[in-house]
Order: C-alpha cells, then structure tokens, then sequence
C-alpha cells in the first residue's frame, strides 16, 4: 500500500511538473509573437493579445484608434525598433483562479518628429522620458529628428477563464498601478510582488 502511494504521489508530481513545463512553454511562444506584433504595429494582433478585461473600460475599435493616433499623428511617428527583448520569465503562479507570470524585457522604440525641435524641447521631452516614462537610454538624434528610446519594461502574463485559457498580456507600469488593479486587482498584483 505504502509503494501505490509513493507511486501515486510521484505520477502526480510528474505530470504536475509537465503541465507546468508545458505552460512555461505555451507562454515563451506567445510571448514572442506578441512581440512580433508590437514590431510590425500589427494593432488588430495586438489587441487579440491584450487581456480582455481591457474591453470593459476601453472597447476594441476604440482602443485601437487610440494607439494608431499615438503612435502616428500630425507631430510625430513613433515605431517600435527590434532589439534583443531578452525576456525573463517569472514562475507562473495560480492566483485567484489565474495563471499569472511577469514578464520583463528590453523593449525600444524611436519617435521621429516632422519638424526641428528647440533645444530646449529636446531637453524636457528627454528628463521627460527617463521620470515620467521610466525610460533609462534616452538619446535624440539632430539630423534624423528622433529620439530613441529604449528600457526594461513589465508586462504580466495571464491565463484565465475569461482569456479561454490562453495567455493574453496587461503591460505593467509601476507608475500607472491604478490601471492595472482595474484589471486584476491590488490583492493580485500584491500577490505577484508588484
């Protein structure tokens, strides 16, 4: 009796253990191709990657005209540029009934402007970016009129019954925590360590 036990258990913490492997899996993989889609300013992919509890404040279409207008409007073009986002991974943990990881990775963009900025534009747009944005490499480039931007960043990974089981993505700012309790919760995100 005590061997079926032992036996038992094991199986458990075998098949325990792969289902966690598997998820960590699933979760790398559509990691990546949220990536790809912020890349390419895919917004129809993006949004399919955004936690849908999001629609409950902002709805798609609305959203989606949100960021086309912030990323390209009258003053300036903004553009995500490919670099190494060396993701790292946090344990996937069941809180709540969700599965929840963070997610931390190196993330940078450009925004070229159309017209000359004053040096003293360049100056408070870049104090600007590294306090009010948490951005820590912050340069501007005369000729090219751009700044390029780029830092570590957050996102949380969630798996639930309202995502259908698959991973959806809530980027994290610790600044801007307030948004993310609307969609999870403070007892969560205290939960997660943020």
């Amino acid at each position: 009796m005590k061997k079926i036990k032992i036996f038992a258990l094991s199986l458990f913490v075998f098949t325990l253990n792969n289902a966690i492997a598997q998820n960590q899996e699933i979760l790398e993989k559509e990691t990546n191709k949220m990536y790809e889609a912020t890349l390419k300013m895919d917004f129809d992919e993006i949004i399919e990657y955004t936690y849908p509890k999001i629609f409950d404040l902002v709805p798609k279409e609305q959203l989606k005209g949100i960021l086309k207008q912030t990323f390209e409007n009258d003053e300036f073009k903004m553009e995500f540029v490919a670099v190494n986002p060396n993701f790292e991974y946090g344990k996937i943990l069941n809180i709540e009934d969700k599965l929840l990881s963070i997610i931390d990775y190196r993330v940078s963009m450009s925004m070229t402007f159309y017209e000359e900025l004053e040096e003293e534009t360049i100056d408070f747009m870049i104090n600007t970016f590294k306090t009010a944005g948490n951005y820590d490499d912050v340069n501007y480039d005369l000729e090219k009129k751009s700044f390029l931007i780029s830092s570590r960043t957050k996102m949380i990974g969630v798996s639930d019954e309202l995502t259908k089981n698959q991973w959806k993505f809530i980027t994290y700012d610790s600044k801007r925590r307030n948004i993310a309790e609307m969609l999870l919760s403070d007892s969560i995100l205290t939960k997660l360590g943020l």
